[in-house]
């Protein structure tokens, strides 16, 4: 296996290394890239996985602490590199609330998804239908047909 990568080499960097937003403890890989071809260089000189941990893939980390994810062109060929299971998506968050109601172009899904899981926060459940628990809590009421301010049941 090829030694780890410096945090100064380009295309790679630790996650969780400290910093804004950055996990505790040892991390995951982080691969950075402008291109494609950055990003497949940096999994790559990685071995893939590092002691069983994934590594996670954005162009850069915003000044907020977030990841900026990649162009949706690029997954198929990220997909396809040795070693690859599986290239996980966010498709879409939820101003870190436990539930959100789609907007009508939503969730963006990249033409490549194979699979799609839509998750929630189980800390949902029994919260009132608000937007202080609910991203766009009115479009979720009209959606489920539940009375804005109710309690959000485990199944509507």
């Amino acid at each position: 296996m090829p030694p780890a990568p410096r945090a100064t080499e380009p295309g790679c960097l630790r996650f969780g290394q400290g910093g804004e937003g950055a996990e505790q403890g040892p991390g995951r890989p982080l691969v950075l890239g402008d291109t494609v071809a950055e990003v497949a260089a940096g999994i790559e000189r990685l071995g893939v996985t590092r002691g069983g941990r994934s590594p996670v893939v954005g162009t850069r980390v915003l000044a907020s602490g977030k990841l900026d994810g990649i162009p949706a062109d690029w997954i198929p060929a990220l997909r396809d590199l040795s070693g690859i299971e599986a290239v996980l998506i966010e498709a879409d968050g939820a101003a870190r609330l436990p539930l959100k109601a789609p907007a009508a172009y939503e969730p963006v899904l990249p033409e490549s998804a194979t699979l799609v899981i839509a998750m929630c926060g189980l800390d949902a459940q029994w919260v009132p239908l608000d937007e202080e628990h609910v991203h766009r809590a009115s479009l979720l009421a009209d959606l489920l047909d539940l009375e804005p301010g109710r309690p959000i049941p485990p199944t509507p």
